[in-house]
This record gives structure tokens, sequence and C-alpha cells, in this order.
């Protein structure tokens, strides 16, 4: 079967397209593999070393949570944010002793950001005027005259 000029360029164009696109579908695999490569090598420097945990559970990031579900050994493959927050929950309520070590206590603490607010210096401020200026009066009045 002959196929004309047209029908070469559409298969040609079809084909293009395809290879582009699985080119790019290799280089998404690629990068999400290099991603989890590092992941796994953070999370076992992380155990390593012992880092501490600390923040809000209920905004941190998926991979955040991934981080402490590791260091549990909590499962947490093809867990969503939710499952994940409810899996640890449950470990820590579970294990309250661990609410207590420092490698976890700063999930646990609730801390302002500033213990001791700075106080104002009230020996700087002018003294208070005698008399309170009304909205309506004139400029250079008091409100007494009204």
């Amino acid at each position: 079967m002959m196929l004309n000029n047209e029908g070469r360029l559409e298969i040609e164009k079809e084909t293009a397209k395809r290879a582009e696109k699985l080119r790019t579908e290799t280089e998404r695999q690629k990068q999400k593999s290099d991603a989890q490569r590092m992941d796994i090598v953070r999370r076992a420097e992380q155990d390593r070393l012992g880092s501490e945990f600390s923040g809000n559970m209920k905004t941190m990031t998926k991979s955040k949570l991934i981080d402490i579900a590791f260091a549990l050994k909590v499962p947490h493959k093809d867990a969503t944010v939710d499952t994940l927050r409810i899996r640890l929950n449950a470990h820590f309520d579970a294990n309250p002793a661990l609410k207590k070590e420092p490698r976890y206590i700063g999930l646990f603490e609730c801390t302002q950001k500033s213990k001791d607010p700075p106080q104002e210096d009230t020996t700087r401020l002018p003294p208070p005027p005698a008399f309170q200026s009304h909205p309506l009066a004139m400029p250079g009045t008091s409100s007494l005259l009204l």
C-alpha cells in the first residue's frame, strides 16, 4: 500500500509526538527516582544523627511527616498526609514516653515566638496633653470652648 505525502507527514508527526512524550515521561521518572534516593539518604542521616523534630504536625508537609514516620518505623508507603498524621498520632498515643524524648518533644511543646515580649519604655513618652482637641474644633482651640 502506497502512502501519499500527507499520510507520511502525519505518521512522522505522530511518531515524533510519541517519542517526545516517552522522553518527557522518562525524564520525569528519573527526577522522581533521584528525589526518592535523596530522601532516603537524608532520612538515614537524620536517623544517624538523631535529628530533633519540631513543629505542628497538622501543618507539616508530607515529606516531613514521612521523615518522622521513618524515624519511628511507622509504615508510610503510599500513605496520604491525613493517614500519616493519624498513624503518627496513634503511635505517639500508644508510646507516650516518646513525647518527652528530646528528639520528638518539639512536636508537642507549645512555644510562643517570644516568651518575654519587649517591655515598653515609658520614660521617653511625652506627657499626656492637658486638653483633648475636639475633631470639629478650630485648630489651636481646645474642646473646653465648645
